[in-house]
């Protein structure tokens, strides 16, 4: 995530998931934490939605539903080494701060019958932040050191405004932008950037827009002249934000996962994974954004890079796959929730290291480009290295290449994509390198930086070394062979 945690579709977007699907886990592979392994952090047999998580990775939000009404919910957070606590009463979650210590939300103000915005911290507990006078409000966004809360609230019209609050200044209007309603969503670290999305007349039309407090409202437009741009993420610096683009009328029409910068506009990012796609999250450097997919009765979750596209990181817990609803500032840490037979909110440390590169690769007969990514430490001395290999032809064999320089040959013999490498290039095929790619389309090796191989012998990997990582692996393309994943570059520590 960015520095801020941030707004989620309602909970009639959240669609639910299938409880037999076989999904790729993780592979595990223990430095300082479980990589790679999902972590429930509470199950219950209510359901559970977890909203976001904390900057650091350390701290998630969300709701556990109540025994009764059932209709109702509480606000849970669960935070690393800590039993989970509920912190407000009948109420939804919205975001928390980048070290965990402020949560913002919504809750039913128990003198009355309004839902109230709220600001809650361990040390003051819950803050009721009001409304702009109507009967709801709702905190959806919160700055990185909890000070600046942003969201919606209705006006005693019943029409709704985007709000920001303050300690100094309350809660105040951003007011009307195109004659509409509006709605925030996101905002930077520092709180003088707001995204959020406006409504027209008809509820149907509208445009995402980009507040600022030296020039306050700008139109960020639609995913087409006439389609529409909902926010849900943003960068610490504003410069990016994510969210759900469509066609058409935002709703009703097909959305699909949307990236904006102000060099490039709003670029669709999801319609090559499917026909409904939503961004969830977008990292601290805007460069990786959290995908919802929906493919049949699933949603499936990528990680997509501006470099690299998407590659999947689908996990389950107790036979039912993980909804991934948010990640930390740098994309490492996933929260997400499953509601099988068993409510649990998970968190999945994924402990990716080094810098995606030359991809996306050329896509294999399973109709996917296939993707390599290093898992944990890239301290020399901890020799807790591993590289996964992900989107491949199911049961493809395949081994991983080494080298200190990188490269870019292509077309390659007998091979339908690119090798990325170059210089003295060492194949990884002893005894237990070479894999066989699981059901999901997946297989890791363990790296030994001790015995890194090349054309000359092996070699110790020395702090201070770039290495260059990439799957060959052999395909049944009528057209070639074999392929090639995308590569991978570690600077070792």
């Amino acid at each position: 995530m960015s520095t801020t945690a941030r707004f989620h579709a309602p909970r009639s977007y959240v669609r639910p998931l299938s409880s037999a699907v076989a999904v790729l886990l993780l592979a595990a592979h223990s430095v300082a934490q479980e990589c790679g392994v999902p972590e429930t952090l509470e199950e219950a047999d209510r359901t559970i939605f977890v909203k976001a998580v904390s900057g650091d990775g350390d701290t998630t939000v969300g709701e556990l539903q109540r025994p009764s009404p059932s209709s109702t919910y509480d606000v849970r957070v669960w935070k690393v080494g800590s039993a989970p606590q509920t912190i407000a009463l009948d109420g939804v979650a919205g975001a928390v701060s980048f070290d965990g210590g402020v949560v913002v939300g919504g809750y039913r103000n128990p003198a009355g019958s309004e839902t109230h915005a709220f600001r809650w911290t361990a040390a003051g507990g819950l803050q009721d932040l009001g409304t702009l006078g109507g009967d709801f409000a709702v905190a959806q966004a919160v700055s990185s050191d909890g000070a600046v809360v942003v969201g919606t609230s209705t006006i005693p019209s019943g029409e709704s405004r985007a709000f920001v609050w303050t300690a100094s200044g309350g809660m105040q209007s951003l007011g009307p932008f195109l004659g509409g309603q509006t709605f925030a969503t996101a905002v930077s670290a520092d709180g003088s950037v707001i995204a959020g999305y406006h409504l027209g007349p008809s509820a149907t039309s509208g445009h995402g827009f980009r507040w600022t407090s030296a020039s306050g409202y700008g139109n960020l437009g639609g995913l087409a002249p006439n389609g529409r741009f909902w926010p849900t993420a943003m960068t610490s610096d504003g410069s990016v934000i994510v969210g759900l683009g469509s066609n058409g009328p935002l709703f009703g029409s097909p959305t699909i996962a949307s990236r904006w910068t102000a060099a490039t506009g709003i670029e669709d990012i999801g319609s090559d994974l499917s026909t409904t796609s939503f961004a969830i999250d977008v990292s601290d450097d805007g460069e990786t954004v959290l995908i919802n997919a929906t493919i049949g009765p699933q949603t499936l979750p990528y990680r997509w890079h501006v470099s690299d596209g998407a590659v999947l990181v689908a996990a389950e817990s107790s036979g039912t796959l993980i909804r991934w609803d948010g990640f930390s500032a740098d994309a490492n840490v996933l929260v997400g929730s499953t509601n099988g037979i068993r409510a649990t909110a998970e968190r999945l440390p994924l402990c990716w290291t080094g810098d995606p590169y030359c991809g996306p690769a050329v896509p294999n007969s399973a109709g996917r480009p296939g993707a390599a990514r290093l898992v944990g430490s890239p301290v020399a001395v901890d020799n807790a290295l591993s590289l996964t290999a992900y989107e491949l032809p199911p049961s493809a064999i395949g081994y991983a290449l080494v080298s200190r320089t990188q490269g870019f040959v292509f077309p390659v013999p007998a091979s339908a994509g690119a090798l990325c490498l170059g210089g003295s290039i060492g194949r990884l095929v002893g005894p237990g390198q070479v894999q066989v790619a699981d059901a999901g389309g997946t297989f890791t090796i363990a790296l030994d930086l001790t015995d890194l191989p090349t054309p000359t012998g092996p070699v110790f990997g020395l702090p201070g070394e770039t290495w260059n990582f990439q799957v060959w692996h052999r395909d049944l393309s009528a057209a070639a062979p074999s392929n090639f994943t995308d590569a991978v570059s570690v600077v070792l520590q």
